[in-house]
């Protein structure tokens, strides 16, 4: 049991460092859930918010807390098996971020939760990966269409976001 609650990472750490008696933050960071990352970086000092959203993302630290809050919900709902589809998300929308505001008109959709992942991995050098393997999944759901079940406007992944 010790074994999946720590991990293998951080149970090295205390057979084979004693000092300082606290693990590094990376580690500590890799157990927590998304959820409470994000309130993590939410009780940061501004100061310290505005560093990691100038050096590590950047984008100001406002859109950080509200996008961190955002994928939490996004990730509860699925973790939860709850319905994306066709199914508005009121908790926690992503705040706007200026130069993508035309894709953030539909708050409680999907997308703009797409959008939000689309940027954070971008600024990852992956949003390539993301955004063909959404495409990929919305066209293995003949099912689903994206524009009306889950907010997708028409044209989406030509926008410059998706670019």
């Amino acid at each position: 049991e010790g074994h999946t609650k720590r991990g293998l990472a951080m149970i090295h750490y205390y057979d084979k460092y004693h000092s300082p008696v606290l693990p590094p933050i990376w580690l500590v960071c890799e157990k927590l859930s998304f959820g409470v990352l994000s309130r993590f970086f939410e009780a940061l000092r501004i100061d310290r918010r505005r560093i990691v959203g100038r050096y590590i993302w950047s984008y100001p630290e406002h859109l950080l807390v509200s996008w961190f809050h955002s994928l939490a919900n996004l990730r509860n709902i699925c973790a939860h098996q709850d319905r994306l589809w066709n199914n508005p998300i009121t908790g926690f929308p992503p705040a706007t971020h200026k130069t993508y505001s035309i894709d953030f008109t539909n708050p409680t959709s999907f997308y703009s939760r797409a959008v939000v992942i689309q940027l954070l991995m971008r600024e990852l050098g992956l949003n390539g990966w993301w955004r063909d393997s959404l495409l990929a999944l919305l066209a293995s759901c003949a099912h689903v269409d994206p524009r009306k079940h889950l907010g997708f406007p028409g044209g989406w992944n030509t926008r410059p976001v998706w670019t």
